[in-house]
């Protein structure tokens, strides 16, 4: 079992293909009034602040992209659109990171606070289910076992786009025309669980039920229904809940995007804790990247290495570390400031916010 924090030894990217940098996203954040830029192929969002100010924010991508990104058109695209400040995060681990770095980054500070985590939990997928599973903290093997036992199955959503698409692929392959229409199949043909409350609305409950409880601002339902149907048309989101019987306990929304699956939200009930619903839940989605061919299972946030008992991730740290795999610290966050004034104004916000 790997512990701790280890040089990240298999090829968690040179070249890191994440879900954020897709025309799906785009899309799903241009609905909530992030205008999407693209300079070659990275993508750059504009995000808006009071007083008509925005700063644009590029989100993961690699130290090559950025080493070959045109730090001249960026900084045109800074100034035609009025940017207090231009972010960018870097997705590759710190053990991977190249000299050539600091070459890029000259002008940048590191930012005062992440967008995405900087400190993840990743499980490399590559070996065989057994291995993953014994790979695992004992605690974590158990209480998948102890899941198993009490009878917690596992439903996995497709969206409805998603169902679409494959019926109108099905009705050009065997008819030669299709008349785009949604397909008849219900919820029940892909499921375990039939219900008239759709998957999104379950797992919304879950999650609101969670971020109230952590006192976390929370995402909208239209939110989720716009991304699991955005990015689940191509495939790249599903929806996965836990169940006891008929009642949802454990909930993800995962992406699955250039072999890479990730944990984007997660929610759980506090009833029937003991029946350990979520520890089923992850165990599936484990196996379902397998299926799908990914090679990493990205958890995403953890407490930083060096942090104590007391840190607010700690308890969701420990329940991540369960599943085994590694601590990674990636490059993370990084500012250009184009206009200091406001930026300052910007980081006293946020700092106020933040309490």
């Amino acid at each position: 079992m790997v512990s701790g924090v280890e040089s990240i030894n298999f090829e968690l990217s040179y070249m890191y293909r994440s879900i954020l940098q897709t025309k799906e996203w785009a899309t799903l954040k241009s609905k909530y009034g992030q205008t999407p830029h693209w300079l070659s192929d990275v993508l750059i969002l504009e995000h808006k602040l009071p007083f008509g100010r925005c700063f644009l924010y590029v989100p993961e991508i690699d130290q090559v992209q950025l080493h070959d990104m045109d730090k001249k058109a960026l900084d045109g695209l800074a100034a035609k659109v009025g940017a207090v400040f231009t972010r960018v995060e870097i997705a590759t681990p710190t053990s991977a990171r190249q000299s050539y770095l600091d070459e890029s980054l000259k002008g940048f500070h590191k930012s005062f606070e992440e967008v995405q985590p900087e400190h993840r939990r990743i499980l490399e997928l590559r070996h065989s289910e057994k291995e993953i599973f014994e790979q695992m903290k004992q605690k974590g093997r158990y209480n998948i076992r102890v899941a198993a036992r009490h009878g917690v199955h596992v439903a996995d959503y497709k969206s409805s786009s998603e169902r679409r698409l494959e019926s109108i692929n099905h009705e050009l392959e065997f008819w030669g025309r299709s008349d785009d229409i949604k397909s008849a199949q219900d919820a029940a043909e892909h499921n375990t669980v039939a219900t008239n409350v759709s998957p999104v609305e379950t797992f919304h409950r879950l999650y609101t039920d969670t971020t109230k409880r952590e006192k976390i601002k929370g995402r909208s339902l239209d939110y989720f229904h716009d991304l699991v149907d955005i990015l689940g048309a191509k495939g790249y989101a599903r929806v996965f809940i836990a169940y006891l019987r008929d009642t949802p306990l454990a909930a993800a929304v995962v992406t699955f995007y250039e072999g890479v699956a990730s944990y984007l939200y997660g929610g759980s009930s506090r009833e029937h804790k003991e029946v350990m619903a979520p520890f089923a839940l992850h165990w599936v989605v484990i196996q379902e990247a397998k299926k799908r061919g990914c090679g990493l299972y990205d958890l995403l946030g953890v407490s930083p290495a060096d942090a104590n008992e007391k840190h607010k991730w700690a308890g969701l740290t420990r329940f991540k570390e369960n599943f085994g795999g590694q601590y990674v610290n990636i490059v993370g966050s990084y500012d250009k400031v184009h206009n200091p004034r406001f930026y300052k104004l910007f980081r006293i916000g946020e700092k106020l916010r933040g309490r």
